[in-house]
């Protein structure tokens, strides 16, 4: 274990003054939101159906809580569409995001699938937090599907559990357009990355966080009918209208914590600090058997290995089942699932869905997340493969895996070679997503950081 550690770059790490804050109570923080509006591009444009726009805002250098960070805006069809207005719930419509500095460091940087990866972020989010987000973002038992016969693309709740909303439509008639209203908190959607971080940070530099929205196909649809998503079915035939970008932040008012924080980074060494950095990998696979992915996890992903997520999601055209990983009985994707590290299985036996073994495994961990049944997960299916031998997703939003100033996970050194196995339904095509989250150290000096 020395040794792995000493390859991992860990065993000289010195975090120094602990960023648990609450461990003490003159230590506690309290927040003021503050504004800010892009400084590159406009807060209010079109949103193509096929092309991009690039949006950056920079947050001052102060102390400030990443976890809280939300975005609000409205977007609405420039003109009547001649039909309903449709959208996948709890994602915002962007396809690259990098936050880091005005140099080279980077915080994060994701730019393949984040439609799908904030589909699987808002799975574990607390159930409580989801629910303050909205009216729009409910937990509800559904009324909508008497026969309890849906398709994935039809996924607006259903009858017999309590569901998240999944998409949504405009109320009204079908040439209503009506607009959608966007307050998203960016941790509830970018699990395990720097908006994960739950703790007042002073990073001795502006912060960048540069977007690039769109294309709106992969979000926006238009369709006929009010609660079926699938039932007249079309791209956008235009581009839509987003109107007043802002982005809020919280800022640190303790001034103990401040006065703490502005002496540390001004110390020789700085301050150091152990963060979540996210990395994603992807296969296609045309009706296979088996879909399986070779993932090399090098120090470029970072030091220690914190969790994988995978998602299996059918491989489709259609706007309304681009994130569709429903994998219950009569939607059945995969049947078997297993996972290796250097060529080692990690589980004693195959994991079965039929079986719910995919549930049972997971349990304690969903615990107070939005995920309420074995159906639930089943419809929004995933398996994770946790090396922190965290207890809970929900707890551990305070705990090491993720929040406090602690390594915490399998040390990478050399490189890991990981290996997730679906057996599957193989009239079907798929894309696998394997989400890789692990720790960089941030080393935080007065004069700005550098991520390792």
């Amino acid at each position: 274990m020395a040794e792995q550690e000493d390859q991992a770059g860990l065993s000289n790490i010195e975090l120094g003054y602990s960023i648990d804050f609450d461990i003490n109570e003159k230590h506690t923080s309290s927040y003021n939101y503050s504004r800010v509006n892009p400084i590159q591009g406009t807060a209010s444009f079109n949103l193509q159906t096929t092309d991009t726009t690039e949006i950056t805002f920079e947050l001052p250098s102060v102390v400030y809580n990443p976890y809280k960070t939300f975005l609000e805006f409205e977007v609405r069809p420039n003109t009547s569409l001649g039909a309903r207005f449709y959208r996948h719930n709890n994602m915002i419509p962007i396809s690259q995001i990098f936050v880091g500095d005005r140099q080279s460091q980077q915080l994060m940087n994701l730019s393949t699938n984040l439609h799908r990866y904030q589909k699987a972020s808002s799975l574990d989010n607390m159930r409580e937090s989801y629910l303050s987000n909205g009216p729009e973002q409910l937990i509800y038992r559904s009324e909508l599907d008497v026969e309890n016969n849906r398709t994935a693309a039809d996924n607006c709740g259903n009858v017999i559990n309590e569901e998240m909303l999944y998409v949504e439509s405009t109320i009204g008639t079908a040439d209503e357009d009506g607009e959608f209203k966007y307050r998203v908190r960016l941790s509830d959607i970018l699990m395990g990355s720097w908006f994960s971080v739950n703790k007042s940070i002073l990073l001795g530099a502006i912060t960048v966080i540069r977007m690039v929205f769109g294309p709106g196909n992969n979000y926006y649809w238009q369709a006929t009918e009010i609660f079926e998503p699938a039932v007249g079915y079309a791209t956008l035939s235009q581009s839509v209208a987003l109107r007043n970008l802002r982005m809020y932040y919280a800022v640190e008012k303790n001034p103990e914590i401040v006065s703490l924080l502005k002496k540390k980074i001004s110390s020789p060494g700085g301050m150091n600090y152990m963060i979540p950095y996210p990395s994603v990998f992807s296969v296609s696979r045309t009706t296979p058997e088996t879909v399986q992915q070779q993932i090399f996890i090098t120090s470029s992903n970072g030091r220690v290995l914190q969790k994988i997520r995978n998602v299996l999601f059918k491989k489709a055209s259609q706007v309304n089942e681009k994130v569709d990983h429903d994998n219950r009985s009569f939607a059945t994707k995969w049947t078997k699932y297993e996972s290796r590290i250097n060529d080692q299985k990690l589980q004693e036996f195959d994991i079965e869905p039929a079986k719910q073994h995919d549930y049972t495994t997971q349990k304690d961990k969903l615990k107070g997340t939005t995920i309420l049944s074995p159906l639930v997960l089943q419809t929004n299916s995933f398996m994770d493969d946790d090396f922190t031998n965290s207890d809970n997703y929900v707890s551990d939003k305070n705990s090491a895996m993720i929040d406090s100033n602690q390594v915490c996970g399998k040390p990478i050194g050399n490189g890991i070679k990981y290996e997730p196995l679906y057996t599957t339904n193989a009239n079907n095509s798929y894309d696998l997503i394997s989400i890789v989250v692990a720790q960089k150290k941030l080393n935080v000096k007065f004069n700005g950081f550098t991520v390792t």
